[in-house]
């Protein structure tokens, strides 16, 4: 079956969407696959569904998703809404083994790009907080980052960023 999302005109339809998803493993899926669809349309549908659910449901996240959000956030790189999407999944979900260190280092990555939007680089403090315990020798570094771009940075980012510091400064 190819999923397509036509009839999906609101955040009211994603969200019911994302609800549906909750309940239904087969539409889970389809919305899933869905994420490689070479229509960026249909793979930011996807990927805004799949924020959704597993922001509400983030215990029905399963590992071989990762290379699929992974995927999808690099297939078109040169729009923010997927990766802003796949990071929101990425800062909800536990994530388990070998792939901890894959989305660190995209999170990692989009914390460096300054270019990149407040909300990718403010979901990407989240996502390191949550896991840099994996890899304590990036704290230092991530201090020194945060505490270096706070004087200039927006709320969004400022709020996490201090969460982030005031958890870890005094591994420093």
């Amino acid at each position: 079956m190819s999923l397509t999302f036509d009839h999906i005109k609101s955040i009211q339809g994603i969200k019911q969407m994302a609800n549906a998803c909750a309940i239904d493993n087969t539409l889970l899926a389809d919305v899933v696959k869905a994420l490689s669809h070479k229509d960026y349309y249909s793979a930011y549908n996807a990927s805004w569904i799949l924020a959704h659910c597993f922001t509400e449901h983030p215990d029905l996240y399963q590992s071989e998703y990762t290379p699929l959000l992974l995927h999808a956030a690099n297939a078109f790189k040169g729009k923010s809404g997927i990766m802003r999407n796949v990071l929101k999944v990425f800062q909800s979900v536990e994530i388990k083994g070998k792939q901890i260190e894959t989305v660190m280092e995209l999170a990692y990555y989009t914390l460096e790009n300054i270019q990149a939007e407040a909300a990718l680089r403010a979901f990407s403090i989240t996502i390191l907080e949550r896991y840099v315990q994996h890899f304590p020798e990036l704290i230092p570094d991530l201090v020194f980052k945060l505490e270096r771009e706070l004087p200039n940075a927006g709320a969004a980012f400022t709020v996490r960023a201090r969460l982030f510091l005031k958890r870890y400064k005094h591994n420093t």
